[in-house]
């Protein structure tokens, strides 16, 4: 083994670490830090000097609404119970009513009493096909029968 400390690559460093820099350092973080606090410290004590302003604080949002207001999406959910008996409620209400579903195109909303006693008393439309080669109307087809249908049924009957 050699005692030379030139022949040897391995080992540790022996270069140490250069200790002005390293306050040098430590002293322009402080300095800096300080400084920083006292821009911050002048520009607040400018700030209580000046006098408050005197015009009333109006969101701009809100200037040209008429009503009560909404809070901004997302709503929050206060109460879940109240909340999910409502829509059952008014879910209760659409089954055993009748009302427009579209006024345009005449579709209306029966009470689902009175719709399954319509598809007991007339059936569904079905296809009449005979043999797997013949088919019958389409589903599309059997659609537009329908509404026909019933009113030949309801001319008919009176």
């Amino acid at each position: 083994m050699d005692a030379d400390p030139k022949s040897s690559a391995k080992g540790h460093e022996e270069r140490d670490a250069n200790a002005a820099w390293i306050v040098a350092i430590i002293i322009f973080l402080f300095v800096f830090g300080l400084s920083i606090h006292g821009i911050l410290a002048g520009f607040l004590g400018g700030l209580k000097r000046m006098p408050p302003p005197t015009d009333a604080w109006r969101p701009a949002g809100r200037v040209g609404r008429v009503g009560p207001s909404l809070p901004p999406e997302p709503r929050l959910q206060v109460s879940a119970p109240a909340d999910l008996q409502a829509f059952r409620a008014r879910e209760e209400m659409e089954l055993h009513s009748y009302g427009w579903i579209n006024r345009t195109s005449g579709v209306v909303r029966i009470p689902i009493e009175r719709a399954m006693e319509l598809v007991l008393q007339e059936g569904l439309p079905t296809r009449s096909a005979t043999n797997r080669n013949q088919r019958g109307p389409s589903t599309y087809q059997l659609m537009l029968q329908r509404p026909e249908h019933r009113e030949s049924e309801i001319k008919g009957e009176k």
